[in-house]
């Protein structure tokens, strides 16, 4: 869970007003939602996140958690190219992204996903081997 606070009304879509919201998560400083109505209409909440970048100490957590992602979760795949390791890497990738919101991990976890939901074997090699420069473009985005 999470706290939400309207903050302004800021945009209509389709004659429906969307409202901005933030929440404040552990070891993140902030993010902005903004909610559009059409998403309560379908049970759900649409959210288009717009974060803020991640303090000092939790990118240096979200490093040393990829590194051992590196070594649990990707070395092995890379052996076997299994879709059940596959599919628990993604699930790993994802709650990263959601725990600490680092922008291109977020994107790196959506298009692996998106690839893998789509059974794209032709993009999704070159996508899991690119995992191993995420680390260090990571870091590079903390200077």
């Amino acid at each position: 869970g999470f706290t939400r606070r309207s903050l302004t009304r800021c945009l209509c879509l389709g004659g429906t007003p969307a409202r901005l919201f933030c929440r404040v998560m552990p070891g993140f400083r902030l993010q902005l939602f903004m909610l559009s109505g059409l998403g309560f209409l379908m049970g759900r909440v649409i959210g288009f996140p717009l974060t803020l970048a991640l303090p000092p100490e939790s990118r240096q957590r979200l490093l040393l958690l990829l590194r051992q992602m590196m070594t649990t979760l990707w070395q092995p795949i890379q052996k076997t190219f299994a879709i059940g390791p596959i599919e628990r890497f993604a699930e790993a990738l994802n709650q990263l992204a959601e725990e600490l919101p680092d922008p291109t991990v977020v994107r790196y976890a959506e298009t692996l996903t998106q690839q893998l939901d789509a059974f794209d074997w032709s993009a999704l090699p070159q996508t899991i081997a690119a995992f191993e420069t995420l680390p260090q473009a990571v870091a590079s985005e903390g200077n």
